[in-house]
């Protein structure tokens, strides 16, 4: 049963670097880096748990950006009767869907994440996804939008 998402809004600070660009108009915007920065896997870590970002090509990539953050575990099962029940490991994914509307808005674009504790907390899992934000970036602000 699909999680409630927990929405987010992001603010892209832009660092001035002379020379980065010809001219600062030629440089990116916001929602054209968030479509470039995001439309490639990513490894990250946060506070020791190692995800992983994939993005995903949905129906309405004209106004979204869309994938999914996941991280492995060892799970812990039994093998089939016929085999006695014998213990084995293996490897599982958990996976969470994020949703980025990427087009400007005054109060920011904003991201839907759903919210599976297996996955870890939404806040966490933000915080370590902007954490790649690129040198051309100060670095991407979010806040959490509040329950109405």
């Amino acid at each position: 049963m699909p999680e409630e998402p927990d929405f987010f809004r992001f603010s892209l600070r832009l660092k001035q670097q002379p020379g980065l660009y010809p001219d600062q108009a030629s440089a990116p915007g916001r929602e054209t880096w968030l479509r470039s920065a995001l439309s490639k896997e990513y490894a990250f870590g946060q506070r020791e748990v190692k995800y992983r970002y994939v993005p995903t090509i949905g129906p309405n990539r004209h106004l979204y950006v869309t994938g999914s953050i996941g991280r492995s575990r060892t799970q812990v099962h039994n093998l089939p009767p016929e085999e006695g029940f014998l213990p084995v490991e293996s490897t599982v994914w958990r996976a969470v869907r994020i949703l980025i509307d990427s087009r400007h808005h005054s109060d920011g674009q904003k991201v839907a994440i759903e919210d599976i504790s297996e996955v870890g907390s939404t806040s966490s899992i933000i915080s370590g996804l902007v954490k790649l934000s690129p040198k051309n970036h100060s670095g991407i602000l979010f806040r959490k939008i509040q329950e109405a």
